[in-house]
């Protein structure tokens, strides 16, 4: 009841016309003119990896099944640069029309609130660090409790009462290691130290896609930001003067090549081997 638009956008193209692959085409148009356009536009020297890491993620996968969550995702991405300039009011006009093709949009807020808050590397380590560890072993009963609390606002959460790993680890494991590399690396960058306190927030959310599908939904906000960071933490001063910057890199390639071939070959899109639609 909630996603008015994008009733209204299915309302839209099939008065036009009530061909399957016409609303596909039109569809995906729409969701992937906003990310290309984004990622032109902020991508710096690293083209080539951003590009690998975003088709090794969960959003590619999304971009072929669940329409509504992944024009919501690229439309929040749109705002990436009102995001990164703490343009608040236009940053949460954006995300509220986002929220009309698809509710979870709104923890784009959520988000943006972790970009404005400085977490110092003593934080990290003495606070942080043991949350983690708290959270990690208290998993399956803080997920159930948050379920318990989102089906009271929205019953349509309590179709998400099951637990369902999901292959969540390894970006876990990604997410957490970067947010350590960017305190190792620590800069005096305004913009690396708040997209910082970003990451460890999808990090501590993406420990919970170990145990339920409703975790990696909502982190899937973070999924195109996340090859921006990667590059910009490549591209720091620190880390290409101490010659961690090829080795760094290596790794990320390694990760998102082999996320591309187990979305390929193991996935659940069964792209290999590919069928077209007249086959």
């Amino acid at each position: 009841d909630e996603e008015y638009l994008f009733h209204i956008l299915c309302k839209i193209l099939y008065s036009i016309c009530e061909d399957e692959r016409f609303f596909l085409i039109c569809t995906s148009i729409i969701i992937v003119l906003p990310l290309a356009i984004t990622y032109i536009k902020n991508v710096k020297r690293m083209p080539l990896l951003v590009f690998l890491l975003f088709m090794g993620m969960d959003m590619f996968a999304m971009i072929f099944s669940g329409l509504r969550q992944a024009m919501a995702v690229s439309f929040v991405f749109a705002a990436y640069p009102l995001f990164i300039k703490r343009k608040t009011v236009k940053y949460l006009l954006v995300t509220v029309f986002a929220s009309l093709f698809h509710i979870s949009a709104l923890v784009g807020i959520l988000f943006y609130i972790a970009y404005n808050i400085k977490i110092s590397r003593n934080v990290f380590v003495w606070f942080f660090i043991p949350v983690f560890l708290i959270a990690y072993l208290l998993r399956h009963e803080i997920i159930d409790l948050m379920i318990r609390l989102l089906s009271y606002i929205n019953p349509r959460y309590g179709n998400y009462d099951y637990e369902a790993a999901t292959g969540g680890g390894l970006s876990f494991f990604v997410y957490f290691i970067t947010v350590v590399v960017m305190y190792i690396f620590d800069t005096d960058d305004e913009q690396f130290i708040r997209m910082r306190s970003v990451m460890l927030l999808a990090a501590f959310i993406q420990m919970f896609t170990t145990v339920h599908t409703l975790a990696g939904r909502i982190t899937l906000y973070i999924v195109p930001m996340f090859p921006l960071v990667v590059e910009m933490i490549l591209n720091s001063k620190k880390v290409r003067y101490l010659g961690y910057s090829g080795v760094g890199g290596f790794c990320y390639y390694g990760y998102a090549v082999y996320k591309i071939i187990m979305l390929l070959l193991v996935g659940s899109l069964n792209i290999v081997p590919y069928l077209f639609f007249w086959q």
